[in-house]
């Protein structure tokens, strides 16, 4: 997304899938959302799933959003990204993030993301150099393998466990690292209120309605 100084750009309740790159070359990829330039982004209720890559042996990144911009204003609620797994890269060398966090200011609270990806290494979020600032809260990061999945990256180092991220970037104190129940990989809605995250968020007062439309409980 790339727009003029000041504006406010709101992006709501949209399922993002196919994301796809059928690029090989390591400066090269795909993201459902990357902000690249000024401006405040609200971005709130959005589903993203179906990440894949199409060359054989690929050397490429795939992720489901990005905030590399300096002038920018990032307040993310609500979201849900499911990091499917990969088809088999050979020999290639993916990078693979569910948030890709590298300047700019950035507010994140009740957000979902959930890597089962097993065969290489990928990050819920992936918070890289020590540029712009990030305020993380509330959020439920998940990595399925506990080999080679990790909560998240902070600076130069993997944090494979909510716990070594917490420590690391004195983050997310009340973020959760549990299955959260979709629905199924192509419908991030919550399976029904079993799920341990029911209760656990906080109340964005812009966000006052959910993927369907329906009234937010007052948490």
């Amino acid at each position: 997304v790339d727009v003029d100084t000041n504006a406010v750009i709101n992006i709501d309740k949209n399922k993002i899938s196919k994301v796809s790159s059928l690029t090989n070359a390591a400066t090269f990829g795909n993201t459902a959302i990357s902000i690249e330039s000024f401006g405040t982004y609200n971005i709130s209720n959005n589903m993203i799933y179906g990440f894949e890559l199409t060359a054989a042996n690929p050397v490429a990144f795939v992720r489901g959003l990005k905030n590399a911009s300096a002038s920018a204003t990032l307040n993310l609620a609500f979201n849900s990204i499911y990091m499917n797994d990969l088809a088999s890269i050979g020999t290639g060398a993916v990078t693979y993030q569910g948030l890709f966090i590298t300047n700019g200011t950035n507010n994140l609270a009740n957000n979902i993301v959930v890597s089962a990806e097993p065969d290489f290494a990928s990050y819920c979020i992936y918070r890289d150099l020590a540029l712009g600032t990030l305020s993380s809260n509330h959020n439920d990061f998940y990595p399925v393998n506990a080999t080679n999945g990790n909560v998240g990256f902070f600076n130069t180092t993997a944090t494979p466990t909510l716990l070594n991220w917490q420590t690391a970037s004195s983050q997310d104190p009340n973020s959760l690292s549990v299955n959260p129940l979709f629905v199924a990989s192509t419908d991030l809605h919550l399976l029904n209120t079993t799920t341990p995250l029911m209760g656990k968020g906080i109340a964005i007062p812009w966000v006052t309605t959910d993927f369907d439309g329906e009234t937010r409980d007052s948490i």
